[in-house]
């Protein structure tokens, strides 16, 4: 990542760093261009133009999966509308609720929301984006026009955004037509490489943008169409963050060992390529050995556990995950919590829950925040295309910072203070955009 030269070079004081190779007083992050360009440790008495921001610099946090348009609909789906409502219920409220939105709507919901991700932790975000089309399933002039309008809707408030338009090609594994609101979520395979090309011819030379691309689902693409799209999509964007939605339901995982004879997660692993490149968003129903090979893959899993709660789709089993040597990330989904130490503090609470012990996703060298922290931070760069996120010299500077009062010296604890302690004064996290 260049540097200008040109561009003045500002300075930032901080009480204090988690660092790669642990915590720092007194730190002094010199930017260039939103590149770190110097780190000082130590440092009691900078020079008079570096200016103080009191609070711990963390490395930034990636909402790994969004769907922006959904923070409109948070809270207005509390209510029974059947006997046993359910994720089928509640999409397909969904989908009525979506059949109103134009671009100018996306653009005000998708600032709003990104803004609302800043002040939550999170310095970048991953739009798993199918609202794709007008409501009659027409396309818009500008094939681009909704993604475009939630480009400029991060960029305006300053949030690094990878964007992954979505193949939808399908209404379930019975290959039934897309009806209703659905209509405006499909493509036909030469519209959705298209949607690439000129994504790519856009936008790819923004430093703050990210370019991929999303299958929705395996009940929403054939694997042959998913396949041809794959193999065509990699030639427009080699090397890109492929996402998908995968188990996320008991109900998708018989549907699909009844239509293939195998589950979700097994027929994708069987049928494409998956590595680190790959995102499985929730893949919450899983055999043991489904998650072992999906650990071994390299792919990161993307667990949204307010929305996984909120819709009931069951516990993601992340001790053995992540004692498999899995990768794990977190995202905000449908966005009825906006907070990475809110999603940070439910998928350990899941586990406490399930086992009845405490203190779960530990290990004997890092508490839990601190652990969950680095992990969710570290898998979210890899499925947003930006790579690792860490405080070192030559990377982006898309920081957070832990701001409490009197946090003392810094350790992992300010950390667990900030995920597991809630009241007006405990510590929280704010995402932080070095200029």
């Amino acid at each position: 990542m260049s540097v200008n030269s040109n561009a003045p070079t500002k300075q930032f004081w901080f009480n204090h760093a988690w660092l790669p190779g642990g915590w720092a007083d007194d730190v002094v992050v010199a930017v260039n261009s939103g590149v770190v360009v110097d780190i000082q440790v130590n440092q009691n008495n900078p020079a008079a133009d570096t200016e103080r921001i009191q609070g711990c610099l963390i490395p930034g946090m990636t909402n790994v999966h969004s769907h922006a348009f959904q923070r409109a609909m948070a809270g207005l789906t509390e209510y029974r509308t059947s006997q046993h409502d359910s994720f089928w219920t509640w999409r397909k409220l969904m989908y009525e609720f979506l059949e109103r939105f134009t671009p100018d709507d996306i653009y005000s919901i998708g600032k709003s929301l990104y803004a609302e991700m800043l002040d939550g932790g999170y310095s970048s975000v991953v739009e798993f984006h199918y609202l794709l089309k007008q409501p009659d399933g027409s396309p818009y002039d500008n094939i681009n026009a909704m993604a475009d309008v939630l480009i400029h809707a991060a960029l305006d408030v300053g949030i690094d955004i990878c964007m992954l338009p979505v193949y939808y090609q399908r209404g379930g594994f019975d290959d039934s037509s897309l009806a209703g609101g659905q209509r405006r979520f499909g493509t036909t395979h030469d519209q959705f490489l298209q949607m690439l090309q000129k994504l790519k011819a856009d936008w790819s030379s923004h430093s703050a943008v990210r370019l991929g691309y999303a299958i929705h689902s395996l009940r929403a693409v054939s694997i042959s169409a998913a396949q041809a799209i794959v193999a065509e999509a990699d030639l427009i964007l080699p090397g890109c963050p492929v996402h998908i939605h995968v188990a996320e339901q008991v109900k998708e995982v018989n549907d699909c060992l009844a239509a293939t004879g195998k589950r979700p997660v097994d027929l994708l692993l069987d049928s494409f390529q998956v590595d680190q490149r790959w995102c499985l968003i929730h893949a919450t129903h899983l055999t043991d050995d489904e998650l072992h090979r999906v650990a071994a893959s390299g792919a990161v899993v993307g667990v949204c556990p307010s929305t996984e709660a909120n819709l009931g789709d069951g516990i993601f089993r992340a001790e053995d995950y992540l004692s498999a040597g899995g990768r794990l990330a977190i995202g905000g989904d449908s966005h009825v919590a906006v907070d990475v130490r809110a999603e940070l503090r439910m998928i350990e609470y899941v586990q406490r829950l399930t086992t009845r012990r405490r203190a779960v996703l530990c290990s004997d060298q890092q508490p839990c925040g601190s652990l969950l922290y680095r992990w969710a931070a570290t898998g979210g760069g890899q499925a947003s295309g930006f790579g690792e996120s860490i405080i070192q010299v030559g990377r982006r500077a898309r920081f957070a910072v832990i701001q409490a009062d009197g946090a003392g010296s810094a350790t992992d604890r300010i950390i667990d203070r900030a995920v597991f302690q809630e009241s007006p004064r405990s510590p929280f996290i704010r995402a932080l955009k070095l200029p």
